[in-house]
Protein backbone atom coordinates (compact mmCIF):
# COMPACT_ATOMS: atom_id res chain seq x y z
CA UNK A 1 0.00 0.00 0.00
CA UNK A 2 1.20 3.19 -0.70
CA UNK A 3 -0.12 5.20 2.80
CA UNK A 4 2.17 8.23 2.45
CA UNK A 5 0.40 9.49 -0.65
CA UNK A 6 -3.65 9.33 0.79
CA UNK A 7 -1.90 11.09 3.41
CA UNK A 8 0.32 13.96 1.80
CA UNK A 9 -0.26 16.98 3.52
CA UNK A 10 -0.93 15.46 6.59
CA UNK A 11 2.57 13.38 7.33
CA UNK A 12 2.96 13.37 11.34
CA UNK A 13 6.35 13.71 12.35
CA UNK A 14 7.67 12.63 15.98
CA UNK A 15 8.51 16.08 17.78
CA UNK A 16 10.90 14.65 20.07
CA UNK A 17 11.41 18.51 21.33
CA UNK A 18 8.58 18.14 23.75
CA UNK A 19 9.51 15.28 25.49
CA UNK A 20 13.21 16.31 25.78
CA UNK A 21 12.12 19.55 27.26
CA UNK A 22 9.90 17.60 30.13
CA UNK A 23 12.58 15.79 30.66
CA UNK A 24 14.77 18.05 31.22
CA UNK A 25 12.62 20.05 33.13
CA UNK A 26 11.78 17.03 35.72
CA UNK A 27 15.74 16.60 36.00
CA UNK A 28 15.92 20.17 37.09
CA UNK A 29 12.93 20.10 39.42
CA UNK A 30 14.44 16.74 41.08
CA UNK A 31 17.80 17.66 41.40
CA UNK A 32 17.25 20.92 42.99
CA UNK A 33 14.43 19.61 45.25
CA UNK A 34 17.01 16.86 45.94
CA UNK A 35 20.09 19.50 46.34
CA UNK A 36 18.01 22.26 48.04
CA UNK A 37 16.41 20.14 50.34
CA UNK A 38 19.48 18.41 51.94
CA UNK A 39 21.27 22.16 51.96
CA UNK A 40 18.35 23.25 54.18
CA UNK A 41 18.09 20.40 56.54
CA UNK A 42 22.42 20.27 57.38
CA UNK A 43 22.22 23.83 57.36
CA UNK A 44 19.43 23.12 60.42
CA UNK A 45 21.97 21.58 62.51
CA UNK A 46 19.01 19.14 63.31
CA UNK A 47 20.12 15.61 64.48
CA UNK A 48 21.07 12.68 61.89
CA UNK A 49 17.76 10.44 63.15
CA UNK A 50 15.83 13.87 62.76
CA UNK A 51 16.99 14.01 59.25
CA UNK A 52 16.56 10.76 58.05
CA UNK A 53 12.54 10.89 59.17
CA UNK A 54 12.81 13.99 56.97
CA UNK A 55 14.38 13.16 54.21
CA UNK A 56 11.78 10.00 54.31
CA UNK A 57 8.81 12.34 54.44
CA UNK A 58 10.79 14.71 52.02
CA UNK A 59 11.33 11.69 49.73
CA UNK A 60 7.78 10.36 49.56
CA UNK A 61 6.21 14.01 48.87
CA UNK A 62 8.81 14.11 45.80
CA UNK A 63 7.19 11.26 44.49
CA UNK A 64 3.87 12.08 45.17
CA UNK A 65 4.19 15.02 43.60
CA UNK A 66 5.83 14.13 40.57
CA UNK A 67 3.13 11.11 40.31
CA UNK A 68 0.76 14.08 40.71
CA UNK A 69 2.55 15.68 37.16
CA UNK A 70 2.93 12.95 35.51
CA UNK A 71 -1.15 11.86 36.06
CA UNK A 72 -1.80 15.67 34.70
CA UNK A 73 0.28 15.49 31.55
CA UNK A 74 -0.14 12.01 30.83
CA UNK A 75 -3.91 13.33 31.16
CA UNK A 76 -3.32 16.33 28.55
CA UNK A 77 -2.04 14.14 26.40
CA UNK A 78 -4.40 11.42 26.17
CA UNK A 79 -7.14 14.26 25.97
CA UNK A 80 -5.40 16.06 22.66
CA UNK A 81 -5.23 12.44 21.58
CA UNK A 82 -8.61 11.52 21.68
CA UNK A 83 -9.25 15.36 19.80
CA UNK A 84 -7.65 14.38 16.86
CA UNK A 85 -9.16 10.73 16.47
CA UNK A 86 -12.64 12.45 16.79
CA UNK A 87 -10.99 15.32 13.62
CA UNK A 88 -9.55 12.47 11.59
CA UNK A 89 -13.00 10.34 12.03
CA UNK A 90 -15.12 13.62 10.97
CA UNK A 91 -12.67 14.13 8.01
CA UNK A 92 -12.64 10.77 6.92
CA UNK A 93 -16.59 10.89 7.27
CA UNK A 94 -16.68 14.26 5.51
CA UNK A 95 -14.53 12.46 2.19
CA UNK A 96 -16.78 9.73 2.17
CA UNK A 97 -19.56 12.05 1.86
CA UNK A 98 -18.12 13.82 -0.39
CA UNK A 99 -16.49 11.67 -2.71
CA UNK A 100 -20.47 9.87 -2.30
CA UNK A 101 -21.74 12.50 -3.46
CA UNK A 102 -19.03 13.40 -6.79
CA UNK A 103 -18.88 9.69 -7.57
CA UNK A 104 -15.19 9.59 -6.80
CA UNK A 105 -12.91 7.55 -5.16
CA UNK A 106 -9.15 6.75 -4.50
CA UNK A 107 -6.93 4.17 -4.58
CA UNK A 108 -3.07 3.17 -4.55
CA UNK A 109 -0.97 0.54 -6.86
CA UNK A 110 1.68 -1.09 -5.60
CA UNK A 111 2.51 -3.74 -7.62
CA UNK A 112 -1.68 -4.58 -6.94
CA UNK A 113 -4.14 -1.73 -6.76
CA UNK A 114 -5.73 -1.08 -3.32
CA UNK A 115 -9.31 0.45 -3.94
CA UNK A 116 -11.48 2.79 -1.67
CA UNK A 117 -14.87 1.81 -0.82
CA UNK A 118 -16.27 4.42 -2.53
CA UNK A 119 -13.96 3.85 -5.85
CA UNK A 120 -15.61 0.33 -5.92
CA UNK A 121 -18.58 1.54 -5.88
CA UNK A 122 -17.96 3.74 -8.56
CA UNK A 123 -16.64 0.44 -10.67
CA UNK A 124 -19.46 -1.48 -9.77
CA UNK A 125 -17.48 -4.00 -7.71
CA UNK A 126 -18.17 -5.82 -4.82
CA UNK A 127 -16.21 -4.75 -1.27
CA UNK A 128 -14.18 -7.95 -1.73
CA UNK A 129 -12.49 -7.29 -4.27
CA UNK A 130 -10.61 -4.17 -2.29
CA UNK A 131 -7.33 -5.38 -3.35
CA UNK A 132 -6.85 -6.52 -7.12
CA UNK A 133 -3.90 -7.27 -9.59
CA UNK A 134 -3.64 -5.07 -12.72
CA UNK A 135 -4.80 -7.99 -14.87
CA UNK A 136 -8.33 -7.89 -12.76
CA UNK A 137 -9.00 -3.95 -12.94
CA UNK A 138 -7.92 -3.81 -17.18
CA UNK A 139 -10.69 -6.93 -16.74
CA UNK A 140 -13.10 -4.56 -15.59
CA UNK A 141 -12.65 -2.21 -19.14
CA UNK A 142 -13.71 -2.55 -22.31
CA UNK A 143 -11.29 -5.24 -24.34
CA UNK A 144 -10.33 -1.90 -26.74
CA UNK A 145 -9.87 0.48 -23.60
CA UNK A 146 -7.73 -2.03 -22.06
CA UNK A 147 -4.49 -1.49 -23.81
CA UNK A 148 -4.07 2.50 -23.41
CA UNK A 149 -4.94 2.08 -19.98
CA UNK A 150 -1.63 -0.78 -19.75
CA UNK A 151 0.27 1.81 -21.24
CA UNK A 152 -0.96 4.88 -19.06
CA UNK A 153 -0.34 2.85 -15.62
CA UNK A 154 2.97 1.96 -17.14
CA UNK A 155 3.32 5.67 -17.37
CA UNK A 156 3.42 5.67 -13.77
CA UNK A 157 6.27 3.56 -12.87
CA UNK A 158 8.42 5.78 -14.93
CA UNK A 159 7.08 9.00 -12.81
CA UNK A 160 4.70 10.50 -14.54
CA UNK A 161 0.88 11.22 -14.08
CA UNK A 162 -2.01 10.15 -15.33
CA UNK A 163 -5.13 11.41 -16.50
CA UNK A 164 -7.23 8.32 -18.62
CA UNK A 165 -10.37 8.34 -19.80
CA UNK A 166 -11.69 4.97 -20.14
CA UNK A 167 -15.08 3.05 -20.16
CA UNK A 168 -16.24 0.42 -17.91
CA UNK A 169 -17.46 -3.46 -19.28
CA UNK A 170 -20.68 -3.94 -18.84
CA UNK A 171 -23.15 -6.59 -19.90
CA UNK A 172 -24.90 -5.88 -23.50
CA UNK A 173 -27.90 -3.59 -23.29
CA UNK A 174 -26.61 -1.54 -20.22
CA UNK A 175 -25.38 2.30 -20.63
CA UNK A 176 -21.74 2.48 -20.90
CA UNK A 177 -20.10 3.78 -18.02
CA UNK A 178 -17.01 6.41 -18.72
CA UNK A 179 -14.52 6.51 -16.03
CA UNK A 180 -11.92 8.88 -15.36
CA UNK A 181 -8.61 7.59 -13.98
CA UNK A 182 -6.10 10.11 -12.19
CA UNK A 183 -3.07 9.43 -10.90
CA UNK A 184 0.46 10.01 -10.10
CA UNK A 185 3.79 8.59 -8.98
CA UNK A 186 4.62 8.92 -5.77
CA UNK A 187 7.59 6.96 -5.65
CA UNK A 188 9.19 3.91 -7.42
CA UNK A 189 6.45 1.27 -8.19
CA UNK A 190 3.94 2.92 -6.00
CA UNK A 191 0.89 5.10 -7.39
CA UNK A 192 -2.09 6.71 -6.31
CA UNK A 193 -5.22 8.36 -7.19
Amino acid sequence: DCPESILRGFRMKPNIAQPLHLAALYLLIGSAWILIGDYLLEAQGQPFSSQQHIQTWKGLTFVLLSSGLIYLISRAALHAQKSLQQNVQTQARQLLQTQRAADLGNWSFDGEFHWSAEALRVLGQPSTNSHTSLETFLSWLLPAERRPARQALADLETGHSISLNTRLNRSAGQVDVWLTLLGESTRSNCASG
